[in-house]
């Protein structure tokens, strides 16, 4: 055979193999298509499980949170069988997901090293929709699961967290409290928060007899209230104005804080016991000989308004002033005859007139952050959401315990945002300015001071253009040409 004849030869043989091949690449091009398709098939399942599974268990969650800090509150535990049922559920569900994903990878590597082996790819075929299949299974699952827990929580008249009932905001009445004190009642309200539910004991201030009472609301902090700082500020919140004498003045101590003493010789550690340390005195003060008092010294102060009073410790603590660390005080509002009373001459009722806290050894020295945002405000009611609502955002080592706001006009008013130390947090309250006392479109300057957990505080300021009332009701009235005069 000559030269060419043979390279001739060579040339028509490989050209028979590729066409014999032909047939196999597709094959194997077809395959890696079906694979890629179901390999995203199931990752796209799983990102919508997951994101859909987080979603529902994080509603879940703030349902339970919230249920906590009203149960908490009411003394009743903070963990229902309920929840701990479907937690494990949900634990079990997500390592089924996983499971489920990585099976489809294994199929996916089965595939691939098949080698154009049909019994492999058939293997390989079954695995990865088989694990598709599971993984639809395990998020119908889920929100079977969900569905089934909720219905169960609404039919027993309990939503997650345990003291808290079921309810429709806007519908269903507010329950009377039993432990209401005499001329003014106290409720527990609906409460807008999907889903709805009653919160704890509040007093009424639609009734007349609240109005005209004299009731310590809050005392803060609530007990347990472990640990706190040591330059903690213990603060009372009543529904009137404080005859001032009558908290503190000679002769006069209705707002006691005492420390829980340890001893071991019978003495409870008051004036003129002997002592050693400051930890045998209820005064939490020894002298070296004797205990000196029967109450921890400390500063009042009130707020404008006269219905916050403010107790701060004396006792300096580097540039602060502190109680003693790792130390368990007890508070008491005194009421009754010769206790607390309110200018409108009525005597303190206790809604809320004992705490108790702990410290521990940490001192805040920071102020707070506070920045107010942008907000419509028209004047008159009527203003529909999120018209006529002032926010600031506020934050604190210790957490922002009260945000006091103002204006040219005067006080607006105050809100009282539940602390969390460390975080951003967003104070809000309505703002209505008067009708008819103001030019038209005039701008007022706002004034906001936070107040944190000390004795720390930081204030921000913003100008506001206030609108007539048609500005913010939703409706196109007046001499509108668009909506609410444009202004959302």
């Amino acid at each position: 055979m000559s030269y060419r004849t043979y390279k001739t030869y060579r040339s028509d043989k490989s050209n028979k193999t590729h066409k014999s091949l032909k047939p196999e690449f597709k094959k194997m091009k077809k395959r890696k298509i079906q694979f890629i398709a179901l390999l995203l098939a199931g990752f796209c399942i799983g990102i919508i499980s997951f994101f859909t599974v987080t979603e529902v268990f994080a509603q879940v969650r703030t349902a339970v949170t919230n249920g906590f800090g009203y149960a908490a509150g009411m003394g009743f535990g903070t963990r229902d069988l309920r929840t701990i049922i479907f937690t494990i559920v949900n634990v079990i569900l997500g390592f089924l997901a996983i499971v489920a994903v990585l099976i489809i990878a294994y199929g996916g590597l089965v595939w691939m090293t098949s080698h154009g082996n049909e019994q492999q790819v058939e293997k390989a075929k079954k695995i990865l929709i088989n694990a598709v299949i599971g993984l639809v299974v395990v998020f119908l699952s889920y929100s079977i699961a969900f569905f089934v827990f909720n219905v169960l929580m609404r039919a027993t008249g309990v939503v997650p967290g345990g003291g808290a009932i079921a309810c429709t905001a806007g519908l269903d009445a507010p329950i009377p409290c039993p432990e209401s004190p005499a001329g003014c009642s106290w409720n527990r309200f609906c409460k807008d928060t999907n889903p709805d539910f009653y919160g704890a004991c509040e007093m009424d201030f639609a009734d007349p007899g609240c109005i005209a009472s004299c009731t310590a609301i809050n005392l803060t902090p609530p007990p347990p209230a472990d640990p706190q700082i040591r330059n903690k500020v213990i603060v009372a919140e009543l529904n009137a104005e404080v005859d001032r004498g009558s908290v503190f003045a000679p002769g006069v101590n209705n707002f006691q804080v005492t420390r829980r003493v340890v001893r071991g010789d019978g003495l409870i550690g008051a004036l003129g016991d002997v002592c050693a340390t400051n930890q045998e005195c209820l005064s939490d003060k020894c002298t070296g000989v004797a205990c000196d008092g029967n109450f921890v010294q400390g500063n009042i102060t009130y707020s404008p308004n006269g219905k916050f009073i403010r107790f701060a410790p004396v006792v300096p603590c580097g540039a602060e002033k502190c109680f003693s660390a790792f130390a368990t005080y007890d508070v008491k509002l005194i009421n009754g005859v010769g206790g607390i009373q309110c200018t409108s001459g009525s005597t303190l009722t206790c809604g809320d007139c004992v705490t108790t806290f702990t410290t521990g050894d940490a001192i805040d020295i920071t102020s707070p952050t506070i920045m107010l945002e942008p907000a419509n405000i028209c004047e008159g009611a009527g203003g529909i959401p999120p018209n006529n609502i002032l926010s600031a955002k506020v934050k604190d080592d210790s957490g922002v315990t009260q945000v006091d706001y103002s204006s040219t006009l005067g006080v607006i008013g105050f809100d009282a945002p539940i602390p969390n130390p460390g975080v951003e947090v967003l104070s809000q309250i309505n703002w209505f300015p008067p009708v008819g006392t103001l030019p038209t479109n005039p701008t007022l300057l706002v004034t906001a001071v936070a107040l944190d957990g000390d004795s720390h505080t930081a204030s921000a300021q913003r100008n506001y253009t206030i609108y007539k009332n048609h500005c913010c009701n939703g409706i196109l009235d007046g001499n509108e040409e668009g909506t609410d005069c444009g202004i959302l």
